[in-house]
């Protein structure tokens, strides 16, 4: 490998770091202040039932983990919202079924133990082209999302009635803004 070609893994490799950093650290505000913090943890273990279910299918491993963990984030949104169970527990039975589910396939599929630690424990200067486009793509939408939506998501992470009465979607904003952080969560 010669210098150039070093010179843009690495180049790919902060490139990819700063849009992940940028749009992580500014879903990050929203998740907090939701008091689902331990969002980012449970789901970034449930992805790797997500990863393990992609091997064993044969499924593109980065998209099908990215679909899987959005629709479990949706699924913990729409149970707090709809059912009003507590938000941490909740996310542990996430963290646990993803978890549950991996072990399950690898100890029948041993020979996928070592490609799901390679999803797991990658490197930052191993992106792909692709990968790069897909982490500028979620982190420009969420940046996108923030931006043009700041107002208003800043009254409802003050006060949820003050942003139904000024015509803030709230359930579809919050929706929104879990998918966002569930695809930052999976880049």
């Amino acid at each position: 490998m010669d210098s150039v070609e070093t010179l843009q893994i690495a180049w790919m490799g902060l490139l990819s770091a700063v849009f992940i950093s940028l749009s992580s650290s500014v879903i990050g505000v929203y998740l907090l202040v939701k008091r689902l913090s331990m969002l980012g943890a449970g789901l970034s273990h449930a992805a790797l039932g997500g990863i393990a279910l992609a091997l064993v299918f044969g499924l593109d491993v980065n998209t099908f983990t990215l679909i899987y963990t959005v629709f479990l984030g949706l699924a913990i949104q729409y149970l707090i919202q709809k059912r009003g169970l507590p938000a941490d527990t909740l996310i542990s039975l996430a963290f646990s079924l993803g978890v549950a589910i991996a072990i399950i396939i690898l100890s029948l599929w041993s020979a996928l133990g070592l490609n799901i630690f390679s999803y797991l424990f990658g490197s930052i200067l191993l992106v792909s082209e692709t990968e790069l486009l897909s982490v500028f793509f979620i982190s420009s939408l969420t940046l996108m999302f923030i931006a043009l939506h700041y107002r208003s998501i800043l009254i409802l992470l003050f006060n949820e009635e003050i942003a139904r009465l000024r015509g803030i979607k709230v359930e579809l904003v919050n929706y929104i803004l879990i998918a966002l952080a569930c695809a930052n969560i999976v880049i």
